[in-house]
């Protein structure tokens, strides 16, 4: 529902995201270890359907947790 640059710009911090805890991840795993929680609950709010998420799910997996993922009513 979201107009063609909304959705643009919604995606590219999507990507944004991914990138960061991708980034992170690799310069940090050298001096620490992960620890997995076990699983991560995302529940994004409704006017940010994809970049949000992605951001916590990026987070949970990146760490070894699983994710339950659950979007609001109206993103759907």
């Amino acid at each position: 529902g979201k107009r063609v640059l909304e959705a643009d710009l919604e995606v590219s911090e999507a990507v944004d995201f991914a990138r960061y805890y991708a980034r992170e991840f690799r310069a940090l795993k050298e001096r620490y270890e992960a620890t997995p929680l076990g699983a991560v609950t995302v529940t994004p709010p409704w006017n940010f359907p994809l970049a949000i998420p992605l951001g916590g799910i990026a987070a949970a997996l990146v760490t070894g947790n699983a994710v339950i993922f659950k979007p609001a009513p109206e993103a759907i």
